[in-house]
């Protein structure tokens, strides 16, 4: 019964528009431990006891509170199903991580650092090369960079098709970056393959993005990116949150004009709303300076 339910569940979130990936995974395995309990409607002491089986307070969190989400569901229709209290572990804050913004110089590096890569006579280099530059140069998440089809690419920019909040964009490209993508496709069509991605490893296959994540961590390491003991080694992903926190830099200091230039960053990024980009703005001093200033301006105007 445990089990029908969730499968019900997990259809009707999907048909709301929700990719609904790990939640899926966690309620299935949340039923299975229950259905081998004997529970045949949802238990509190059942829930906590699976979500306890993970091993951070954080993850546990997660746990609970995915099941008292699918608990809710359920008691609509059925209240023998109990809903678990939360904060049954204590209280957790998720702590976003710091962005790394590299320096125009440091993007160089990176770029330099993907041409020394093995085999050298291979599409490989080249390949992580382009890829490292685009995330650079567009702000793109990695998912979207290796979804990319031939298809995709056309005169107008780049057709990024079914992005994280479900929706497709059109992000045009600087001339050097269009130049730089056009150069590497004829390679690409000569030594790839015949896969319809634009990005492929060594086999012809869509690169993945733990095996990107991994070339990049050896790559930023080579160069000399690696922070040392204690501090963390910067993520592709903050490539795009450089993007981001450059694009805000340039912003006019007209009102009315901020207003504009945020909601162009916030498409071109992919945001499902404005307010999603306002956490870049304490992403560097010139920001917070110039964030600092306005406020102080404003105080001064107001009786």
């Amino acid at each position: 019964m445990l089990s029908q339910a969730v499968e019900d569940y997990i259809r009707l979130r999907r048909i709301g528009g929700f990719k609904f990936g790990v939640q899926a995974l966690l309620v299935r395995s949340y039923a299975r431990f229950a259905t081998a309990r004997g529970d045949s409607h949802v238990v509190t002491q059942t829930v906590i006891d699976w979500a306890a089986k993970s091993p951070s307070p954080e993850s546990r969190e997660v746990r609970l509170q995915t099941v008292i989400a699918f608990a809710r569901h359920c008691r609509a229709e059925d209240v023998k199903h109990e809903v678990p209290p939360a904060g049954v572990f204590g209280k957790t804050y998720s702590r976003r991580p710091i962005a790394y913004i590299f320096s125009p110089e440091e993007i160089a590096r990176l770029l330099a650092g993907a041409l020394a890569l093995q085999p050298k006579a291979s599409l490989r280099p080249y390949t992580f090369h382009v890829l490292f530059g685009l995330l650079a140069a567009t702000g793109l998440r990695l998912g979207e960079a290796l979804r990319l089809r031939f298809e995709d690419l056309t005169p107008e920019g780049l057709l990024i098709r079914e992005t994280k909040f479900r929706k497709s964009r059109l992000v045009p490209l600087h001339p050097t970056t269009t130049q730089a993508l056009q150069r590497y496709v004829k390679l690409r069509t000569l030594l790839g393959g015949d896969d319809g991605h634009v990005f492929v490893g060594l086999n012809g296959q869509r690169l993945r993005s733990g095996t990107v994540q991994t070339i990049f961590r050896e790559v930023a390491t080579a160069i000399g990116l690696d922070a040392g003991p204690g501090k963390r080694l910067p993520r592709l992903h903050d490539l795009r949150h450089t993007w981001a926190v450059r694009a805000l830099e340039s912003s006019p200091r007209e009102v009315g004009l901020i207003d504009r230039h945020m909601r162009a960053v916030t498409a071109y990024l992919g945001h499902a709303k404005v307010a999603s980009g306002y956490w870049y703005l304490h992403g560097t001093p010139f920001l917070m300076k110039r964030i600092a200033d306005a406020c102080a301006a404003r105080e001064q105007e107001e009786p």
